[in-house]
C-alpha cells in the first residue's frame, strides 16, 4: 500500500535515505540537501519504505502537473508491482500531466506500458550553443530565472531549480534568445530551441488534460549525456 508523505513534515527521511541508497547509491549529505530543497512536496512510500519515488511540482505555462523522480523499489523486493502502484497513485495526484524521465530505452518502453506514451524531446549535445554567462548570484533578478521562464520550458520551482543548478555545477548562459545550463560533463537545460536540434528523447507524460506538447522544447532537469 502506497502512502502519500509530505517532505520536511512526516517523511521517515532515514528510511527514505536507506531506499534511495540501496537503489541509487547517493550520499546521505546530499540526499538531505535535496529534501531541505523539496520540503512540503510529496513523496510516496510503499509500505514501510520498500518503494518510493519523490513526486515534485512542474509547470508548462498554465498547465500544471508532478514530475515522478527518483522512482525505485528495494533490490529484496522487485518484481512484485511496486512501481507500477507507485506511478497509478502519482498519476491521480497529478493535475494535467505526469512527467518522468527514462534512463535508457528499456524503461522507457516500460515507461510508456505505464500509461507515459507521450515523448518529449528535451536533450542536446555538448557544446551546442555559445552564449554570455548569466548573473545567478540571485534567482529573482530578471536575468536569470525570469528569463527561462519567458523563453519557454518545463519548470520545478524555484528552490528546486537553484538545487539542481548548483549540485551539477552548471552555469547559465544566454546569447539573448536561448537561455542554456552548461555543466563540464553535459548540458542540464535547455530554453527556447528548435525540436530539430534535440539528440535525444528522454521525457515522457502521461496526460490527463489535452495539450500541445510539441510546444515543449525541453525542460529544466533533463541531461545531455
Amino acid at each position: 500500500m502506497t502512502e502519500v508523505k509530505t517532505i520536511g513534515r512526516d517523511l521517515d527521511a532515514d528510511k527514505a535515505f536507506a531506499l534511495h541508497n540501496a537503489c541509487f547509491g547517493d550520499h546521505r549529505i546530499w540526499f538531505d540537501a535535496f529534501l531541505r530543497a523539496a520540503e512540503g512536496q510529496q513523496y510516496l512510500a510503499y509500505g514501510d519504505y520498500l518503494g518510493g519515488l519523490f513526486l515534485l511540482d512542474v509547470s508548462f505555462g498554465t498547465y500544471r502537473g508532478k514530475y515522478v523522480y527518483a522512482l525505485g523499489a528495494h533490490p529484496d523486493h522487485r518484481g512484485k508491482g511496486i512501481a507500477r502502484e507507485l506511478l497509478d497513485v502519482a498519476k491521480k495526484l497529478s493535475s494535467d500531466f505526469t512527467l518522468i524521465c527514462a534512463a535508457d530505452a528499456k524503461l522507457a518502453a516500460t515507461y510508456a506500458k505505464y500509461g507515459f506514451d507521450r515523448f518529449v524531446g528535451g536533450t542536446v549535445p555538448v557544446g551546442a550553443m555559445r552564449g554570455a554567462q548569466m548573473d545567478t548570484s540571485a534567482y529573482q533578478t530578471p536575468c536569470t530565472y525570469a528569463d527561462a521562464v519567458r523563453c519557454g520550458g518545463m519548470f520545478l520551482n524555484e528552490t528546486l531549480f537553484a538545487f539542481a543548478l548548483r549540485e551539477c555545477g552548471a552555469k547559465l548562459y544566454t546569447d539573448g534568445e536561448h537561455v542554456i545550463a552548461k555543466a563540464k560533463d553535459g548540458v542540464y537545460a535547455i530554453y527556447g530551441m528548435l525540436p530539430d536540434t534535440f539528440c535525444a528523447k528522454k521525457a515522457q507524460m502521461h496526460l490527463k488534460t489535452e495539450m500541445d506538447t510539441g510546444t515543449i522544447f525541453a525542460d529544466l532537469i533533463l541531461e545531455a549525456e
